[in-house]
């Protein structure tokens, strides 16, 4: 059993394009330009974020049994000089039964720091107590998730639309808020036109 929740609020889009530095430049205007600068800084830049969240949780349960019956049947024969003396059959039955279960609880939101993970390979019932809370709590935040977002957003006071600084931007990115880059290819970009 797994479910998956996604929500988005808006988009934060970088006004000034990036200038090249003086080797990317050099780069640039070498003979081979594009494919040396391509080597060094890749093919796209970063043009803005997506805010909002996404979350998760997955549930999977697997259960086994084994049974084994063994019947041994046991008859003694003697053989003494003339005589043959033979005992009655003596029968041994034995039964054996296992069984195991095994829980395993993976939960994510890109508003924590960590990933969840819980693995019982031989669950109990307290073993089950602790997964159904775990499991309890992502639902909660995957239902509280819009709500949870807009309060950062309002912490940051992002409620409207408008510029936002660079360190708002980075605390947008570490409070897991900031769920996508947004990018766009550098041959679009004029200074890389004109240095091609």
């Amino acid at each position: 059993m797994s479910r998956v929740a996604s929500c988005r609020v808006g988009r934060i889009i970088i006004n000034r394009t990036p200038s090249f530095s003086r080797k990317a430049i050099q780069l640039l205007n070498h003979h081979d330009g594009g494919a040396r600068f391509r080597e060094e800084y890749g093919d796209y830049y970063v043009y803005g974020y997506e805010v909002g969240a996404d979350a998760g949780a997955s549930l999977c349960a697997q259960s086994s049994s084994k049974d084994v019956d063994q019947v041994i049947k046991i008859r003694v024969k003697a053989k003494v000089l003339f005589f043959e003396a033979v005992s009655p059959d003596v029968v041994i039955t034995d039964h054996e039964s296992t069984s195991s279960a095994s829980l395993i609880f993976t939960g994510y939101s890109t508003m924590d720091i960590e990933s969840k993970k819980l693995a019982y390979p031989h669950a109990r019932a307290h073993d089950e107590l602790s997964i159904q809370q775990t499991a309890t709590q992502y639902m909660k935040k995957m239902n509280n998730m819009h709500a949870d977002v807009m309060g950062k957003l309002k912490k940051f006071k992002l409620v409207n639309e408008g510029p936002v600084s660079p360190t708002v931007c980075a605390d947008l990115c570490k409070d897991g808020i900031a769920v996508r880059l947004l990018l766009a290819p550098f041959v679009r970009l004029n200074q890389y036109l004109a240095e091609v």
